[in-house]
């Protein structure tokens, strides 16, 4: 949202955006691409949403694009920006289950993550694991912005408060 009070912005979705998300943005900023997604995984179908990606963005002609999520969102940016000539700029924003888990699913799967990271011109992770995972698989610098610390303090578990606990 900060981005788009100075820049021209577009957000896509596979899905919806919900009412809370279209307060900030107004109803041209936003695109759907109606798709049902399962959060469980199996959306091989989006892929082939790429073609309309690459319209929205031969439209709008983006200097930057940001995909979230390398193993869906990413993976359809990559293949849509075939289609576009002069590509933008790609950053693929990592956010855990597509590095730390879709990769390890098969040889395939880590051969199409690896294929996404190495067309980013930049990738972002939100832990200093991740980025390391991320190095190991593609052979790339992630930027790690972590959440929250960036290392645990020291506590003795004797003086520790019962009712006192970190989350991020």
């Amino acid at each position: 949202y900060e981005l788009s009070k100075d820049h021209m912005v577009r957000v896509v979705t596979f899905s919806f955006f919900s009412k809370d998300f279209k307060k900030y943005f107004s109803e041209d900023q936003l695109v759907s691409l109606n798709q049902k997604i399962d959060v469980r995984g199996n959306n091989f179908r989006v892929l082939f949403s790429f073609a309309k990606v690459a319209a929205i963005v031969n439209d709008f002609k983006p200097d930057i694009v940001n995909a979230h999520y390398a193993s869906s969102y990413g993976l359809v940016w990559v293949l849509s920006r075939l289609r576009i000539k002069p590509h933008p700029k790609t950053i693929i924003s990592t956010w855990g289950s597509d590095v730390l888990v879709f990769p390890f699913k098969s040889l395939f799967h880590r051969l199409v993550l690896k294929f996404v990271l190495r067309s980013a011109d930049y990738i972002t992770s939100d832990s200093f694991f991740m980025s390391d995972v991320i190095w190991q698989i593609a052979g790339r610098k992630a930027n790690t912005f972590p959440f929250g610390l960036t290392e645990l303090p020291t506590i003795h578990i004797e003086k520790k408060n019962p009712f006192l606990f970190f989350s991020n």
